[in-house]
């Protein structure tokens, strides 16, 4: 938790992308998305963020939004080959 606060901005989407991986693992899958979705704020530019909150989304049975996200991934895969 600690690495959220002390890492420079361009680099705490990595540490809340764990951390929501940590609170998703241990079922507050909720809390989990607002910080994914935080991570997703500071860039936009890490897949594994979509990929992440895709998967949280798809535990809380809201298959929509986990479709929207993962064809957000994709279009950007594409997009960059």
């Amino acid at each position: 938790m600690l690495s959220v606060f002390v890492r420079c901005r361009q680099q705490k989407d990595v540490a809340l992308v764990s951390l929501s991986n940590i609170l998703h693992q241990v079922r507050y899958s909720n809390e989990a998305a607002i910080v994914i979705h935080a991570a997703i704020d500071i860039s936009r530019q890490l897949n594994v963020n979509y990929f992440t909150l895709g998967n949280i989304y798809a535990v809380v049975t809201h298959f929509v939004r986990e479709e929207n996200w993962l064809q957000t991934i994709y279009t950007e895969i594409n997009m960059s080959d």
